[in-house]
């Protein structure tokens, strides 16, 4: 930018010291001092627009940075919501199955009391047969 400006200023004083014509409000400049700033000119501008296209495309890989991060954190946020629910839903599951054991095992029990009884029984009905028939038998 500063380049510019001090090409802009020599051609000023380039133009403001230049001859006027007489009686006229026209000015004569030597051709070969103005055209190589008017080159100058070109150049700087040239250079100038390269610099803001590479601050542009360094501000919109910025942004897009900045993009991808808000993206990343939306991702992860959703990571850490569905690992939640996920948690959520294995802990309720692990719940009613628990539930589920805790049943069977007293289920169990009963089935063990039932045949402990049922043998009791079973052994009660052989002595009483083994005795009735020892009497008989005498």
């Amino acid at each position: 930018m500063d380049n510019l400006k001090g090409i802009i200023f020599l051609l000023e004083s380039a133009l403001n010291s230049s001859k006027k014509q007489l009686m006229s409000s026209k000015i004569v400049v030597d051709p070969n001092e103005i055209f190589p700033l008017i080159e100058k000119l070109k150049e700087a501008i040239v250079q100038q627009e390269n610099y803001l296209d590479s601050s542009n495309d360094n501000q919109v890989n910025s942004n897009n940075d900045l993009l991808q991060n808000d993206e990343i954190v939306d991702a992860q946020k959703a990571v850490f919501k569905i690992r939640k629910e996920a948690d959520n839903y294995a802990d309720g599951v692990l719940a009613r199955l628990q539930l589920l054991v805790t049943k069977l095992q007293k289920n169990m029990i009963k089935v063990e009391k039932s045949i402990s009884e049922g043998r009791k029984l079973i052994e009660q009905h052989q002595m009483e047969q083994n005795k009735g028939d020892h009497t008989h038998a005498s």
